[in-house]
């Protein structure tokens, strides 16, 4: 069994959540669009990649059977201090959302908002307990 346990997660409703914050813009380019802020690229997105079928069909191209996703660049730290709690909620909910879509094939790692420990706990209390979670 051939298992990526560095694969990365794209979900629309965290990349949402971003565009929102104060100072980013969306605008295309030549992945699809980019996200900025002050100027500056946060991270490039292509439709495709928010697919929730994405990591699988790229799995079976390369002969992966499991994958561990994480969420991708950038991660919790790009939101303020007193969101990032909300974004990680957002973001393993979309995780485990993808292994239940695919179960067998896709598990998640949860994201910590670690600059809050309390938050962190209760994350890891919310989300350990569940299967799709490693």
């Amino acid at each position: 069994m051939k298992i990526d346990v560095h694969a990365h997660l794209m979900g629309k409703a965290y990349y949402d959540a971003m565009e929102k914050m104060a100072g980013v813009t969306s605008k295309a380019n030549r992945y699809g669009r980019g996200l900025y802020k002050d100027g500056e690229t946060v991270i490039n997105i292509n439709d495709e990649w928010l697919d929730p079928a994405h990591n699988v069909r790229e799995m079976d191209k390369r002969g992966i059977d499991l994958s561990i996703v994480t969420l991708t660049t950038p991660n919790l730290y790009v939101f303020p201090k007193e969101v990032q709690a909300d974004a990680a909620r957002i973001a393993n909910d979309e995780a485990i959302e993808r292994a239940r879509k695919f179960p067998g094939r896709i598990l998640a790692s949860a994201s910590l908002p670690l600059e809050d420990i309390a938050a962190s706990v209760k994350e890891i209390d919310r989300v350990a307990p569940l299967k799709e979670v490693v």
